[in-house]
């Protein structure tokens, strides 16, 4: 028995190039996706190594270079004072500032805005145990998060 399609004449050994096209472009789609790992998980998880953390003196150290910050995450103690030790490498202005969630509807620090080439040290009071949100509020596409444990 045989096949008719509309577009192609299927007969026993004929070969079918719209089908074998179609087939190779998605085994390709699926290899591509398999080796790119997603994409999309660092970005929504960062990895507890690339969260700038204080050091022995409490001091945490975050930068700003090409309209991004140099960590997507802080980590610091619950119920303890630490600095902010912010490195402006861009040619802009940019600050620090934390707020309870990503609404900013409060505000728990707010630095002073640094310009471009500058540096500075916050001294960012105590916070309670939580998950916070950090941006520039220059360039609310530079945001992060504070995890206080």
């Amino acid at each position: 028995m045989t096949r008719k399609d509309p577009d192609l004449s299927l007969t026993p050994g004929s070969a079918r190039p719209a089908r074998g096209l179609f087939l190779s472009l998605v085994a390709s789609a699926l290899l591509l996706a398999a080796c790119s790992g997603g994409g999309t998980a660092s970005s929504s998880a960062p990895a507890a190594a690339d969260c700038a953390k204080p050091d022995a003196n409490g001091v945490v150290q975050l930068s700003a270079e090409s309209i991004a910050f140099s960590n997507s995450c802080i980590d610091v103690p619950a119920g303890t004072a630490f600095k902010i030790e912010f490195n402006n490498k861009d040619s802009v202005p940019h600050d620090v500032a934390i707020f309870t969630d990503s609404s900013k509807g409060t505000s728990l620090f707010t630095g002073d805005i640094i310009d471009g080439g500058k540096s500075v040290t916050y001294d960012v009071p105590a916070l309670d145990a939580g998950e916070y949100y950090f941006e520039c509020t220059v360039h609310p596409n530079m945001n992060g998060k504070v995890t206080v444990a």
